[in-house]
């Protein structure tokens, strides 16, 4: 049978909506009073409440059994259990205690089942799971992942049992189911619906509403989407392998399901939301084998829960500060823990004796817990038709106190007349007919029946003054949304023409402007295309001659190098032959250029070869000396 049979479900399937927040502190179930529905007014009947706990153990597991573990747990009764410890602790109570025997099913009955019911009347729900890691936690929340359906956790039940519950509503009654899912990892907020959203804040309203600025809001309608998400937020979760547990989760986990009912006869809109909350475990890095980053993922839990423990003394102790805001934890539980919400702890222990101190440690935690105290409240708004109503009903209660206080009157004056003038009395006129308005007046009454009536009188004229007032108020705010709603109507019925013109026309001159600019642009975009060309041409050329300018220094530099050798040597072969010119046959000669690096030998006689050798060597210097023409810049073919 689809919910339509017999409900109407508003919503939209797989729809994410990303909206300023979603709400998770104060009044969060009255949202949607304050900011649309201005004329619509929230009931707050407050109902005092403590917190509901519940201790589970889960059976020894292999690494216990293997290390020779011995079971320190005795269930005395359904409601108590005892430790089999030295020193001994002694007893401690709860609303219920679950044995290793226990099922999943048996837990949701009795711990989980009453506050969904409570959440379909517009109550506030908390689901918490605590205890040390590998205690059991997640397994008590989520169940395997597939898995036996008997198996199924706390989250997967409760889903089931909601839109059982909208097929089985009136169909008169219209219903909005939304889903977030976060993760609390080294004190940053993760949203575990979003690939995108990382590293979230806590915002708080003008009104006090405690709010995540950016998590996602999903809506769906049915439970198959509800599970899709679930698991999808699981394998975002981040985990690691200790020597405590294979897959340890290393961040707190909050999944939200908000429940939003408006009922079609009478208009009234109730709204619960329902937290479900997978703490991290309490760890020692002794026991954990934990080193490196899963250290410092260990220190921020053990922190975090260190301040969700103090805010418990807090709450128990009386203090008058509770310090929520020392942890982003205790700051979306603010709520849950002393406010708006039908609160249920599950306390996850081992009943192994290798745990003995981390078991105990759970169990005090939530004797302290169980002490607190919420103050909850139905979050419902009363539509226009309902509120006429009740004021109607406080208007005709306050002619019935009018008449009262008339009739109180009227026999004050007659006991004061039969006083003064001796005996002499005034009828009663009976004004209203009620059990109590007829007094009747006897001789003997005293002067305490005169003050009686006097108090009475003075009473219920103070209740009519603030019930006078309290009208006046109401008609007046009645008078001045009905006027606001004609002038509303009035604007969308008869919209002003000369306004949208003129609004179309400064439109149309911007247009124009930003079509301009953007010409302006495109032309500065090619001059500067032009400009940078250039640029880079300029620089190209540059680097190309000063790569020509070093490659003819290095040719300069060897050929100066060669030159200067060349010229020592032909010195002396000229002198050799100016000598052989003349006639005359030099001493021995001396090298005159050191540089050259020759010695030199005696002069040979002179032969025509040494001549022609002379001439071709007096020509290759001129060749030489003209390589020293200097280069200039610009010239791409210097000579």
């Amino acid at each position: 049978m689809s919910f339509r049979d017999r409900s109407t479900l508003s919503m939209t399937p797989r729809k994410t909506v990303e909206t300023q927040g979603t709400p998770i502190g104060r009044n969060a179930g009255a949202t949607r009073s304050r900011s649309n529905s201005p004329q619509k007014r929230t009931i707050n009947t407050v109902q005092p409440g403590n917190v509901k706990v519940v201790a589970r153990f889960r059976p020894e597991n292999e690494s216990e059994k293997f290390h020779g573990s011995s079971k320190i747990v005795r269930v005395v009764d359904s409601s108590t259990v005892a430790l089999d410890v030295t020193p001994a602790v002694g007893s401690f109570s709860f609303d219920r205690v679950f044995d290793e025997t226990c099922n999943q099913n048996t837990i949701f009955e009795y711990s989980i089942k009453e506050t969904i019911d409570s959440l379909f009347q517009g109550y506030n729900g908390t689901v918490i799971a605590y205890g040390q890691t590998g205690s059991g936690k997640s397994y008590t929340m989520m169940g395997p992942v597939d898995g036996d359906p008997e198996a199924k956790g706390m989250i997967p039940r409760i889903a089931d049992q909601i839109f059982d519950d909208i097929a089985k509503s009136s169909s008169d009654k219209e219903f909005t189911v939304g889903i977030s899912y976060l993760e609390i990892y080294m004190e940053q907020l993760r949203d575990l619906l979003s690939e995108e959203a990382s590293d979230l804040a806590i915002h708080e309203s003008r009104t006090g509403e405690v709010y995540v600025k950016g998590l996602t809001n999903r809506y769906i309608s049915g439970k198959d989407e509800l599970y899709e998400a679930m698991k999808a937020g699981a394998a975002a979760r981040i985990v690691s392998s200790t020597d405590m547990n294979d897959e340890s989760s290393r961040s707190h986990a909050i999944f939200q399901i908000s429940l939003t009912q408006q009922s079609s006869a009478t208009g009234m809109v109730k709204k619960g939301t329902l937290f479900l909350v997978d703490l991290a475990g309490s760890e020692k890095a002794t026991k954990t084998g934990a080193s490196g980053q899963t250290l410092e993922e260990a220190k921020k839990i053990n922190s975090s829960l260190s301040a969700l423990g103090n805010v418990i003394n807090a709450l128990t102790d009386g203090s008058r500060h509770v310090p929520y805001r020392n942890s982003k934890l205790t700051r979306i539980l603010q709520e849950s823990l002393g406010g708006n919400s039908c609160t249920t702890l599950i306390v996850n222990c081992s009943p192994s004796s290798i745990q003995e101190q981390e078991t105990l440690s759970s169990l005090r935690f939530g004797v302290r817990a169980k002490r607190i105290k919420n103050n909850v409240h139905v979050n419902a708004e009363l539509s226009a038709g309902q509120l006429k109503t009740r004021l109607q009903e406080e208007q005709n209660e306050n002619a019935k106190n009018r008449a009262r206080i008339a009739a109180l009157e009227q026999e004050l004056a007659a006991h004061k007349y039969k006083n003064e003038d001796g005996g002499v009395e005034l009828p009663v006129v009976p004004i209203f007919d009620y059990d109590d308005r007829s007094i009747i007046i006897d001789d003997d009454k005293s002067e305490n029946e005169i003050t009686r009536l006097n108090a009475v009188v003075k009473e219920l004229s103070i209740t009519n003054k603030i019930l006078l007032s309290d009208l006046e108020s109401r008609c007046t705010k009645i008078v001045e949304l009905e006027l606001e709603n004609d002038r509303l109507k009035d604007q969308i019925g008869s919209p002003d023409t000369e306004s949208y013109t003129q609004l179309d026309q400064t439109i149309a001159k911007l247009s124009l402007k930003i079509k301009d600019m953007e010409i302006q642009n495109q032309g500065l975009r090619k001059d500067i295309a032009v400009a940078q060309n250039f640029s880079e041409t300029r620089s190209e050329r540059v680097k190309e001659l000063e790569s020509q300018l070093y490659d003819q220094s290095r040719i300069l530099q060897r050929d100066a190098y060669t030159f200067e050798e060349r010229l020592g040597y032909l010195k002396s072969r000229l002198t050799a032959v100016k000598s052989a010119s003349f006639g005359t046959v030099p001493g021995p000669l001396q090298d005159t250029t050191n540089n050259a690096g020759h010695s030199y030998t005696p002069p040979q006689p002179i032969t025509p070869a040494d001549i022609s050798v002379a001439k071709q060597a007096r020509n290759k210097v001129g060749l030489n000396l003209r390589i020293l023409k200097p280069l200039r810049g610009g010239n791409e073919n210097p000579n």
